[in-house]
């Protein structure tokens, strides 16, 4: 039985409908859907529907990815724009790594795009962002 609030505490029961959703609930299929329309990121998504918690616009939008009646649209980044930023340095933080090991600029680029199992030309653009680390080592 649940307890009766103290009169002056400001809380007020309410009973809930059948199929109401809470707060909680609603934003963590926003973000499941958001996820999945803007960066075609399914992973918050699919997990929300293995553990049965997935609303009804989550199923039907799962179902029209399942069917392949939804795909990412062309030129949608795959990642957070946050994380793409962050992989960048970090592969510029490689070259920077293989340079003051005493690698020249084509070999440490070479090396570090071995590592990274990427192209040469992303290592590139990554030291391009990110020249004022090679600057301030002298580099």
């Amino acid at each position: 039985m649940a307890r009766k609030p103290h009169p002056g505490s400001g809380f007020i029961p309410v009973e809930r409908p059948a199929g109401a959703v809470d707060i909680e609930d609603f934003a963590q299929a926003h973000y499941a859907v958001e996820r999945a329309l803007e960066y075609g990121d399914y992973g918050p998504l699919l997990a929300r529907m293995q553990e049965g918690k997935a609303l009804p616009d989550e199923q039907k939008l799962f179902a029209d990815i399942y069917e392949k009646r939804l795909k990412r649209p062309r030129g949608r980044p795959v990642q957070h724009p946050e994380a793409q930023r962050l992989h960048h340095s970090w592969l510029a933080l490689c070259v920077l790594d293989y340079r003051l090991k005493g690698s020249t600029p084509k070999v440490a680029v070479a090396d570090a795009a071995k590592d990274a199992n990427v192209k040469r030309s992303t290592i590139y653009k990554a030291v391009k962002r990110h020249r004022e680390l090679f600057v301030r080592c002298g580099l």
